[in-house]
């Protein structure tokens, strides 16, 4: 076999001339395979989108109510029983009044006064997204002159579905001895 091969050459109508090329219909059919793969390409992206903002999102959500948790539970770990109030201790349910030591505050032990009610701390709202805060003190009964041994510390968050995730740190008293004047 000399000549060139009839699936790479076209001939048309006219004797002697020649047509290297694709037909309207070939080129239609590529097209269409080619539109269909982009489509396709198009959603997985999407999709890969849709989850990494999700999973973003979700992320700090947890970082967020992790270290609430864990920075109510160390303030609250350093806390004292104020002498110079008549009110007691108080950190039960959804609110905690309670005194704490700063660390400028160890030598002249003035100290600060902190309030947790629901989701707000000194009447701020703690984070976006936060519903509740909850303590839970063991041993659960305080004696007037005492603090407990160590407190549970649920801060609740209202995660983007409508769901409620609940976090939790427990702060052992440091200061359970210490008394403000």
């Amino acid at each position: 076999m000399k000549g060139p091969s009839t699936m790479h050459r076209r001939t048309s109508g006219i004797k002697g001339c020649v047509r290297d090329g694709f037909t309207l219909i070939e080129l239609l059919v590529s097209m269409a395979i080619l539109v269909v793969i982009m489509l396709i390409v198009t959603m997985i992206f999407q999709r890969a989108s849709v989850a990494w903002d999700t999973g973003m999102r979700k992320a700090e959500q947890d970082m967020t109510g992790r270290s609430l948790a864990d920075f109510m539970a160390q303030e609250l770990s350093t806390a004292m029983r104020d002498t110079n109030r008549f009110s007691t201790f108080n950190v039960s349910g959804n609110t905690a009044d309670f005194w704490v030591l700063g660390d400028a505050d160890i030598t002249n032990a003035a100290g600060q006064e902190v309030r947790y009610s629901g989701a707000t701390r000194n009447g701020a709202t703690l984070a976006e997204g936060v519903t509740d805060v909850s303590f839970v003190c063991v041993p659960p009964f305080v004696s007037a002159g005492a603090l407990p041994m160590y407190a549970d510390v649920t801060v609740s968050i209202t995660n983007n579905i409508g769901g409620i995730i609940k976090y939790q740190s427990r702060a052992h008293f440091v200061n359970r001895n210490r008394n403000r004047f």
